[in-house]
């Protein structure tokens, strides 16, 4: 009698450790998922969908040799073809393995000829590679497939949503507005979209409004942080330097500016702009970490 209800107690613990896994798992906790899975998995080492949600939650967190790994275990148990081949596609794009990639993506749509997702995927991958009308056509099908599908509305809007015409770019946006993407995910690619589009205030709004979502994100904290250092007022030199073109361009013209001085017999003036130009070229190179060290001594709240 003991031993059943023993037994009877571990199923239902290991049914409770699963519904919390696909639980963290879903809602994108995906460090809080790979610690759990962890726990779990000596115990059920030929489970595919655990060596799935553990390859899916690495690639999610950039540890793509780990994650590629992972999900090669969950094909080599028996997991979804389709779905496999479709990580492992993004993991080779990510790591910029193109041909590698396009196998993937294929192998998923042979799996799933009807599939909305891999057609968009692979039209992202297309349109990396150059191929445009090839990836006009794939994302076109995958709406044509499922044109309500948010993965599918927010690809659809990330390529349509930077080289396109307004008309264009304003219907893909209303689109991808009218799906049922979460609001995190929506004000993430809006930030994104502005930042391909040279608006970094608009940008930044957005990616702040994010992270009001998810102040647990780190990687948004990160760019948040970038964006509130290269805007400082203590670096506005720095951003006159990167306008002009760069150091090597500065350097250039101020070396071009000293000797026109000289070859005029300004001797004076050219002594003074030489100093001048040092004083700038050193208050450049510790602007950067001076701004670091007063953001941190004062601490800031994306709030």
């Amino acid at each position: 009698m003991i031993e059943y209800e023993d037994a009877e107690i571990n199923e239902n613990y290991e049914e409770a450790s699963f519904e919390v896994i696909e639980y963290y798992f879903e809602i994108g906790k995906y460090t809080q998922t790979i610690e759990l899975v962890n726990e779990v998995l000596p115990e059920h080492i030929e489970n595919s969908r655990l060596w799935f949600i553990l390859g899916y939650s690495h690639y999610f967190l950039g540890d793509y040799d780990q994650s590629e790994e992972q999900i090669k275990e969950a094909l080599y148990l028996g997991y979804s073809e389709e779905w496999v081949f479709h990580i492992l596609g993004h993991i080779y794009m990510e790591t910029e393995r193109w041909q590698e990639a396009e196998e993937a993506f294929l192998e998923a749509l042979r799996a799933n000829p009807n599939s909305a997702d891999n057609h968009a995927a692979y039209a992202v991958l297309m349109k990396i590679m150059g191929h445009r009308k090839k990836a006009t056509w794939l994302i076109n099908k995958a709406l044509e497939l499922a044109p309500e599908n948010d993965y599918v509305l927010r690809t659809y809007f990330k390529l349509e949503g930077i080289n396109s015409s307004k008309k264009q770019r304003i219907l893909a946006l209303e689109q991808y507005m009218n799906s049922s993407d979460s609001e995190l995910s929506k004000l993430i690619h809006l930030g994104i979209n502005a930042a391909f589009q040279n608006k970094e205030k608009e940008a930044q709004e957005y990616f702040r409004q994010a992270f009001l979502l998810n102040p647990e994100d780190k990687e948004l904290y990160s760019l948040l942080e970038g964006y509130e250092i290269d805007g400082h007022p203590l670096l506005a030199p720095n951003r006159f330097i990167d306008q002009v073109g760069g150091p090597a361009i500065v350097w250039v013209i101020g070396i071009v500016i000293y000797f026109s001085l000289l070859g005029t017999n300004l001797d004076k003036a050219a002594t003074i702009f030489i100093q001048g130009y040092v004083v700038f070229a050193l208050y450049t190179w510790i602007s950067l970490p001076l701004v670091k060290g007063l953001k941190k001594m004062k601490g800031y709240k994306y709030g």
